[in-house]
This record gives C-alpha cells, structure tokens and sequence, in this order.
C-alpha cells in the first residue's frame, strides 16, 4: 500500500486526504478489506471521496486478469485529527496492520 500526501486536499468537515494505491500481487486472488480507526482517539479512518466510508472492499478476482498482471486501485484515505492510525488489510490468506502517524 502506498500512501502519499495531497498538498492542500481536504475531505468534507476538516478531514485531510491522502492519494493511497493499493496494489494486488498476481498471485493472489480473493477479496481483500481496508479498515482503519485512530489508535489513540475516536476518529475512524475513511476511504474514497464523498460519500467516503469507513471499510474499502476490493475484488482482486477478475475475469480475463493474467497471472503476470498486479492490480493496482487508487482512492483516498481520510483522517481527521492529529495522532495515530491503524489501518488493517484482510485477505482470504493474509492479514496486515499499517500504523501511521498524522501531524
């Protein structure tokens, strides 16, 4: 998952964005979920643009998709405050947890 800052972008009520790409290895297929929470607060994290929400699910099984080819699916991420995030990444054989920090 990369994350990269949107100089100056903002959600709705003072949420800040952050262009995310999400990339799929080749060798995986099945469905994959996003969820986030701020770890030393209440705000949730957020996906995608108005409406954005609170889990992201994506399919990496794609008709016609050739073993070669990564996927790659580009949204946003939204936080709302200062402080830190956890964002956890489900898969049928995996699951991840990215810490970050917003200032």
């Amino acid at each position: 998952m990369i994350i990269d800052p949107a100089p100056g972008a903002t959600g709705g009520q003072d949420e800040h964005l952050l262009k995310t790409l999400v990339l799929v290895a080749p060798s995986y297929q099945g469905p994959i979920l996003l969820r986030g929470q701020q770890l030393d607060g209440h705000h949730a994290v957020r996906f995608g643009q108005e409406p954005a929400s609170s889990k992201l699910a994506l399919a990496s099984t794609i008709k016609g998709r050739d073993d070669s080819n990564w996927l790659n699916y580009a949204t946003y991420t939204q936080v709302r405050a200062p402080g830190c995030y956890g964002i956890q990444l489900d898969g049928a054989s995996f699951h991840y947890q990215i810490i970050f920090k917003a200032v």
